[in-house]
This record gives C-alpha cells, sequence and structure tokens, in this order.
C-alpha cells in the first residue's frame, strides 16, 4: 500500500473509497483483504483528529477483531462494563449490565474511544496489502457512471477511474449530491453542545457509571468517560448565538456540581467545545448502479445510544463485503449485493433512527405521567435479567445484525430482525409463518410462530382472569393506558412502518399514515369513553332505573392483511377501554408490524390484558370457538367469514363483522371533474393497490361525459400514479399481496378484454422497477366492459377500474345496488342536497359525498355494511357500544315505599 498527498489517477483500481474516515478505511480494508484492488480518496490532507463518535459496541468490535485491528482499540480505549440512567436530582435510576450478553458476544462491553484513535490503527493494516492506495488531499466534487465503471472527479480538476465507487465522505457527501440522491428526514429542534473536560466527574459524582443519561424535564444531558476526558452533551435552544452558547456553558457545567449536592467552587476545566445540528435523515437508497453510499453518507441520527459509527462500520463491513463477490464475478453477487444494500437501509430507518429517536423521546419527557412510566419501565427492566439481556440485545445493536432467539445461539451476520426496537420474539421449535416481500417475493421479511390450540386455551385463560381485574378499574385508569399506547405507538412509527411496507407492499408513506391515525383512534376513544361508558340513572314518577355498560370479557379479534395495524386498533381501543381482554389473531399474510407494535403496547397495560396469537385456520379455529371468549370482532372475506360465524354460533358467541365490498361511485351529470376531484377519485380507486374494502370498485358515469371523464381520470392518473417499490420515495402504488392475487386480477381483465372491454394503463412505472421481482400488478382504467362481467360484479380487490355509463337516475340506482354487498358507496355532485338525496336510495352502510375511501372518513361516523358486508359497527360511539352489554338494575314505583303494587302477572304500564 501506499500512502500520499497527491490525488494521482488509479486508473487500474477496482474500488474507488471517497473518505478516508473509520467507515471509508473499514470499507477499504474488507475489500483489500479480500484481493479487491482498492483507491482510498481522502479531502483531508491527513486523517481528522477531531473527537466526534466515542462508543463502539459488541458487534463493532466483532467485526474489528476480523480485520485485526481491536487489540489496538482496546489498547487505546477504556473498557464500559455498563451504564446507567439518572435523574438530575435524585441521583441513578437504573443501571445495566452488559456483562448478561457473554454468552452473545465475546466482547460484553463498549469501549470507549475516539474515533481518530481508530483510523491510524485501519489505515496502518492497509499496509502491506498489494494493490491499496490512500490519496489525502482528494476531495471528491463529482461522479460519473457507466456500464464499465465509475469516474470520481477531483476538486483539482482530475478524475480517477474505477470499477465501482463507495461513498463514505460525511453528511454532506458530495457524491450522494452529484448522484441526486434525496435525503429525506428531520432536523431536531435543539442544537446539541459537547464539551470535553480535564475533570474526573466521579469526585462529584461517586456513583456515577462511564456511561450516564441523565433524565430531567427541563435539561437532560449524557456524561460519557473516554480515555482522555469526560464529554457532556447538553440539549441547545434554536436561535441564540453560538458565541452566547459557549459563553453560558462554565454556568451550565456548574449545575452538575450543584445536582450533586456539591458547593461553589473553581469552572470546570474545558478542554474543548462545540455545538452542531442533529438530523434524522436515510438516503433514498444505498445503491445506485456501481455507487454505493455507507455510513453519514447514507444516514445520520442523532447520537444518543452512539449508534451512528458503529451503523456506518456495518454498512462498510457487509457492503465491502459483497462488494467483493461482485468484484470477482461469484454467481448471485449482483443480487446480494442489492439485498445487502437494501437490508443495510432498512437497518437504518427501522433499527438506527428509531432506537436513537426513542433515547431522545425517553430523556426529554415532560409529562410527570409519562416520567414515571419511563422511570417505572427502566428500574423493572434493569431487575429482571431476561428484560434486561434483551433491553441490551437491542442497545448493543447485537439484534440489529442477528435475529436472537437463545443466547447461545450464533448465527451469521448480515440477517436483520423484523424489528428491533422490540424484544425479540422466542420462537423455540413452534412451526413458523415465513413473509415474503410482495415487491422482491425472495426477500424474507421475517417470522412469527404458529399458536397451536393449547397456546390458545392457556391465552383465553390468562385474559378471563385479567379482564375481571381490568373491568374493575375506574374507566379514567383505563383512557390513560391507551393514551400512554398512543405514545408507545408513535415512538415505534418509524420502524413499525417500514416493516408494514415490506411486509405487506403498501408504499411507506400509507404506512406512516396508517401508524399514525392508529394513535389518533387511541385518543380518540380514551377521550370519549368516560360519557359513552356513563351509568344512565333515571329516579322519577314510574321508579328507579340504572343502565349500566358491562364489557364482555375476552374478546378476540381476527384482523386482515390490508390495513393490519389500524383495523386492529379499531377492535383494541374500543375493547379495553370498555374493560374488556383482547386476544387478537392477525393474517398470516402481514403478521409483522402488528406483532411487534402489540407487544410493545402490551407493557401499557396489566399483564394477560392483550394477546397475540399467530396462525392459519387451526389457531383462528381454536380461539373463536373456546368457550372462554364472549365476543369475536372479524375484519375480512366472505368465506373466512361464514367459517368463524359458524364456529362463533356453535359457542353463542355474539360477533361483530366487517366484510367486503363492491363499492360504486357514482359521478352525477353536475360532478367536479377538475384535478383536484379527479385526483381524489384515483387515490380512493388504486391505494393500496386498490386492496381496500371500502375503495371505489365501480365508477357510473352519465354516458353523456363518458369520454371527459375518461380522459379526466387519466390525465390524474398520471399525477398521482407511481407503480413500484414501497419503500422508494413518491411510490403511491405497491404490489398486490400475493401471486395469486395477481393472477386472478389478470384473469379478470384478460376476461373484462374478451368481452369487449378496453384496458387503459394508468400512471407511470418508477424507473429502474423489476415488475417480476414481485407481485405487480399494473394499474388499469377499463372501458366498454359488460354489466356481467366478474370484473364488475365482484369485488375485485386490486388496481382495476371498471367505468360503466348510465342514462338515469333510476337506472343507475338499479345497478349500483345489484349484488349482495353494502359496504360503501359514493355519489359525486356539485348539488350537496341532490347528493344526498341519491345516497339514501343505494344500499351502503356508508355513503360518501364528493370523496371516497379514507379521505371521507370520520372518527364520529360509524363504519359498516349492510346486506352481506357484515354486521356491526367500527369507528364513532356506536364502535365501542360493539363491546359492551347494557345491563339493567330497576325498582318499579309500583314495589318502591309508598307503591301501590301491582296485580301478580301484570304487565307492565306504558311509559
Amino acid at each position: 500500500m501506499t500512502a500520499d498527498t497527491g490525488p494521482a489517477p488509479e486508473p487500474g483500481a477496482s474500488v474507488l473509497v471517497a473518505g478516508a474516515g473509520p467507515v471509508g478505511l473499514t470499507a477499504a480494508l474488507v475489500l483489500a483483504r479480500a484481493g479487491v484492488a482498492v483507491t482510498v480518496l481522502e479531502a483531508g490532507t491527513s486523517l481528522a483528529a477531531e473527537s466526534r463518535a466515542s462508543t463502539f459496541h459488541p458487534p463493532t468490535l466483532e467485526m474489528l477483531a476480523e480485520l485485526g485491528v481491536v487489540d489496538g482499540l482496546l489498547a487505546r480505549g477504556l473498557v464500559a462494563r455498563t451504564f446507567q440512567y439518572r435523574d438530575r436530582h435524585s441521583g441513578p435510576v437504573a443501571e445495566l449490565d452488559l456483562a448478561l450478553l457473554r454468552a452473545d458476544t465475546p466482547y460484553p462491553y463498549r469501549v470507549q474511544c475516539e474515533q481518530s484513535k481508530l483510523t491510524p490503527l485501519l489505515l496502518r493494516a492497509l499496509t502491506g496489502l498489494p494493490h491499496t492506495r490512500v490519496a489525502f488531499g482528494a476531495r471528491v466534487r463529482g461522479v460519473r457512471q457507466d456500464g464499465h465503471g465509475v469516474t470520481a472527479e477531483l476538486a483539482d480538476g482530475r478524475t480517477v477511474r474505477g470499477g465501482h465507487l463507495l461513498a463514505a465522505d460525511g453528511a454532506h457527501s458530495a457524491v450522494r449530491q452529484a448522484l441526486g440522491v434525496a435525503f429525506a428526514g428531520m432536523t431536531y429542534p435543539e442544537r446539541f453542545l459537547v464539551a470535553s473536560l480535564d475533570e474526573d466527574l466521579t469526585a462529584h459524582l461517586p456513583d456515577l457509571a462511564p456511561i450516564a443519561y441523565v433524565l430531567d424535564p427541563d435539561e437532560w444531558l449524557v456524561l460519557l468517560r473516554t480515555p482522555d476526558h469526560w464529554r457532556v452533551l447538553l440539549p441547545t435552544a434554536e436561535g441564540v448565538p453560538d458565541d452566547v452558547e459557549l459563553a453560558r456553558l462554565p454556568d451550565r457545567l456548574a449545575r452538575l456540581r450543584t445536582d450533586a449536592g456539591a458547593g461553589a467552587s473553581a469552572p470546570w476545566r474545558v478542554a474543548h467545545a462545540s455545538l452542531y445540528r442533529v438530523h434524522q435523515r436515510v438516503a433514498a437508497a444505498f445503491r445506485y448502479g456501481r455507487v454505493l453510499l455507507c455510513g453519514d453518507a447514507a444516514h445520520v441520527n442523532n447520537p444518543l445510544g452512539g449508534m451512528g459509527m458503529n451503523s456506518g462500520i456495518h454498512d462498510a463491513v457487509l457492503l465491502g463485503t459483497a462488494l467483493a463477490a461482485v468484484v470477482h464475478g461469484e454467481p448471485g453477487a449482483e443480487a446480494a449485493l442489492d439485498r445487502a444494500a437494501a437490508d443495510r437501509r432498512a437497518c437504518a430507518l427501522t433499527y438506527v433512527g428509531a432506537q436513537a429517536h426513542r433515547n431522545w423521546e425517553r430523556l426529554r419527557a415532560r409529562d410527570p405521567r409519562l416520567r414515571a412510566e419511563v422511570v417505572a419501565d427502566l428500574r423493572a427492566t434493569a431487575a429482571d435479567p431476561a428484560r434486561a439481556r434483551r433491553a441490551l440485545l437491542r442497545s448493543s445493536m447485537i439484534a440489529s445484525l442477528r435475529p436472537v432467539s437463545r443466547p447461545a445461539d450464533r448465527p451469521t451476520r448480515g440477517e436483520t430482525v423484523a424489528d428491533p426496537d422490540l424484544d425479540p420474539v422466542q420462537h423455540d421449535d413452534r412451526e413458523l409463518i415465513r413473509r415474503h416481500n410482495p415487491a422482491r417475493s425472495t426477500d424474507l421479511v421475517g417470522t412469527v410462530p404458529v399458536a397451536g390450540p393449547d397456546e390458545v386455551g392457556r391465552a383465553v385463560t390468562a385474559a378471563g382472569a385479567a379482564a375481571r381485574a381490568w373491568a374493575a378499574e375506574p374507566v379514567e385508569r383505563r383512557a390513560s393506558a391507551l393514551r400512554h399506547a398512543a405514545r408507545v405507538l408513535e415512538e415505534r412509527a418509524p420502524a413499525a412502518a417500514v416493516l408494514l411496507a415490506r411486509e405487506s407492499g403498501k408504499p411507506l408513506a400509507d404506512c406512516e399514515g396508517e401508524i399514525a391515525f392508529s394513535a389518533v383512534v387511541l385518543r380518540w376513544y380514551a377521550d370519549a369513553a368516560a360519557p359513552l361508558l356513563a351509568d344512565r340513572h333515571t329516579d322519577d314518577a314510574r321508579g328507579r332505573l340504572t343502565v349500566r355498560r358491562r364489557p364482555y370479557g375476552p374478546v378476540a379479534a381476527l384482523t386482515p392483511w390490508n390495513a393490519p395495524v389500524i383495523l386492529t386498533v379499531l377492535k383494541l381501543a374500543p375493547a379495553l377501554v370498555a374493560g374488556n381482554a383482547l386476544l387478537v389473531k392477525p393474517s398470516p399474510l402481514a403478521p409483522l408490524a402488528v406483532d411487534a407494535l402489540l407487544r410493545a403496547v402490551a407493557s401499557c397495560f396489566p399483564p394477560g390484558l392483550l394477546h397475540t396469537l399467530h396462525g392459519h385456520e387451526e389457531t383462528a379455529a381454536a380461539l373463536v370457538g373456546h368457550r372462554g371468549v364472549y365476543k369475536v370482532a372479524f375484519t375480512g372475506g366472505e368465506r373466512a367469514a361464514r367459517a368463524v360465524g359458524a364456529l362463533a354460533a356453535a359457542a353463542l358467541t355474539p360477533t361483530t363483522m366487517e366484510l367486503g365490498g363492491n363499492d360504486p361511485a357514482v359521478l352525477l351529470d353536475d360532478a367536479d371533474l377538475g384535478d383536484e376531484a379527479m385526483d381524489r377519485l384515483v387515490t380512493a380507486a388504486l391505494a393500496t393497490a386498490g386492496q381496500v374494502c371500502m375503495a371505489v370498485k365501480r365508477l357510473y358515469v352519465p354516458r353523456s361525459a363518458h369520454d371527459r371523464c375518461v380522459a379526466a381520470l387519466t390525465a390524474a392518473a398520471d399525477r398521482v400514479v407511481r407503480l413500484g417499490d414501497p419503500l422508494r420515495p413518491g411510490v403511491t402504488v405497491g404490489p398486490v399481496i400475493t401471486a395469486g392475487s395477481a393472477e386472478r386480477l389478470a384473469a379478470l381483465t384478460a376476461d373484462a378484454v374478451r368481452r369487449g372491454a378496453r384496458a387503459v394503463p394508468l400512471g407511470e412505472v418508477c424507473p429502474d422497477t423489476d415488475l417480476a421481482a414481485g407481485h405487480f400488478v399494473r394499474p388499469l382504467l377499463l372501458t366498454g366492459v359488460a354489466e356481467d362481467a366478474p370484473v364488475v360484479r365482484e369485488e375485485q380487490f386490486g388496481p382495476l377500474l371498471p367505468v360503466l355509463a348510465y342514462d338515469g337516475e333510476d337506472e343507475v340506482v338499479a345497478r349500483a345496488n345489484a349484488g349482495e354487498l353494502g359496504l360503501g358507496a359514493s355519489v359525486w355532485s356539485a348539488d350537496e342536497d341532490r347528493a344526498f338525496a341519491l345516497a339514501r336510495r343505494l344500499d351502503a352502510g356508508f355513503c360518501f359525498v364528493n370523496t371516497h375511501n379514507r379521505t371521507g372518513m370520520s372518527l364520529r361516523a360509524p363504519f359498516g355494511g349492510v346486506k352481506r358486508s357484515g354486521h356491526g359497527r367500527e369507528y364513532g360511539p356506536e364502535g365501542l357500544e360493539e363491546y359492551v352489554q347494557p345491563c339493567v338494575v330497576h325498582a318499579p314505583a309500583a314495589f318502591r315505599a309508598g307503591g301501590g303494587g301491582m296485580a301478580p302477572g301484570a304487565y307492565p304500564v306504558p311509559g
């Protein structure tokens, strides 16, 4: 290897690496050890000496050991075997010992050491390896690529050519910007001030661990010990000039002494201090042809938990290893590199960003009740070794790299858990449901264990005991638990949304919206519960009457795959706030996000109150038919509904059923065909690739306006329909759920065309989308369709929209009401009274006006179907009433003190 300060080209290099920080040099070392020629291009004239990241987690130490540099790091660093959470005024709250991970890793500790002490070790390790070069003063300012390689354009005008380029050039990556890669995310409201102190903080805080997260509603902070300094991280308000903040640093630091009960003394000795803004952002993709992004060039997050540099090193090792296989021409290596890049991006979204953001939320909690819950949770975790180990698996990042089922397991590196922000599932030896990504059908997203009949029975028994105690709690206590669950849901939302997109194929923005709305539903029922559940008392001349609302007890909820989170929460919120227990059986087609979120929110409720039971028909039958279940709530299709209804009837268990719909949308002759209305209509038909019970399934338009409507709809689709991978920014339509669904929709389309229909493609396919890799169905407008065609008569449940011409209102009402389903419908007209009048004639449980699907929903409006589309209601007060039974205590006036009595066997007096 050679190292120099000149940016001379290296045309023969197989891989260029932009950046000689810890991530870039790690990638270079991985590639060089695999026999790949490497040129590292570093903008600086030497290795950076700034004090930046300083925490190394166990899996990072394992990787550095494989690269031969961990011993040098250990010699220069400080081993931290514990870390603690503290209250700023009362002291330690909880302390976690990483020795609990000794069966999971050979390095059951953190190492505190500035990253500037690692980079010389990595650079030295490159010495002697053939065909490697580090060029200092070689700032990359642009990049071009073609089918044969990549050209890096340097700031001095020179160029360097290689087969691939791995960009590790930091958060302001010139490579990422040159490629035009979106870097979406958020900026935190505070800046972070980091001060390095030439002080021994343990002299003032003798019970201080080497790493301490200090909770305080007014000024939280983090204390980190390194070999040379104690580092203090403080949040700093926006809008205050840097010099003002740095000037008041001594006063802020002085509070550390007063917090510890010490008096005033000499000012702290500050070695250096800096202020910086904190962002949480992830690149739209980590691979662009021959260019890979990793480290801060690909993702940035807040520093709480010390995950940013570690995750970047993991990127470097995993992507570097996969890239080496591509360079060597190994079979399947290109696809493996694609998967590795996608998995690292998913990890950045679902693990690193979510965990770091959760740490921030925990430290800054201001609500006294929430702070008490955080402290109680931390103490309970520290007190329980099994729970503490699970927490440590997350905070140490072990769970981000491999599934963890038993301490003895040491799976291969590079596998990503479904939701590492939550406890790993103990799968044991049970049958597993394996869920693959419908956008990339070879991509295994995750697994859940199947619950057998015995497990179902145990869960029902536990739910019965928990329900009795829960029903006795005041409604205000139950409502408070729902609000806590809403906060937990919001904390887990970033990770869960990505997981939901991967397992269901729904665009990420839709998944984020679904989870956010679920939190709204929890709060709505928490606020509405007290007046709706209050006893009703009457005491008048006719007697004394009390009507109370009694919960059922254990309730079974069977939920579908198309909107699994919200359709679970629409049962969970009213059921639990009413005083019931809930046993949820998610669909095996989308079990992962629901499982992760339910396990998270279960901690908000007493043990045994909320259960998740995965499985197929046998699990559902065991649950619905159990004599200890007193209510069944089901959302799904007709075939499953008949089976559920039969089992429930055999046990005399009441049901609520929200089933399918073949929703008509009727455009009257004065309907608005403008862009906004048509965009809304197209989205109402094609959201979730048309796989929504209340999506527009049939569109009736006046014959005289047929061609104008088709043109307006096609133009709207050009604006709002983008078919592609659901994790890709800008995608609005993803794949359908299974290959069978795609085949069924293809058959419906072919049948319609054989009958004389014309299929009009809608929208566009995002560039570089491999439609053959997943279950993609191109959205279509079908014109000239026969009324008796299956695509009209049946619920298509896909991105197909038949447009049907009509001649008069009586005719269109008759055609819209044909069939056995009656879930939703819509009427579009400039005359609202006319629309309402026609809506009354439609056989639909919910009729929208000038909109359709979710934009027309309201939490105050009950939702459900008529005819064969189900019975019972969700949303609104009626949604809560589904989970209680009115019970009466009555003393007729005739038999109260002073009453005149009644003849035996007499009927009640009217009134």
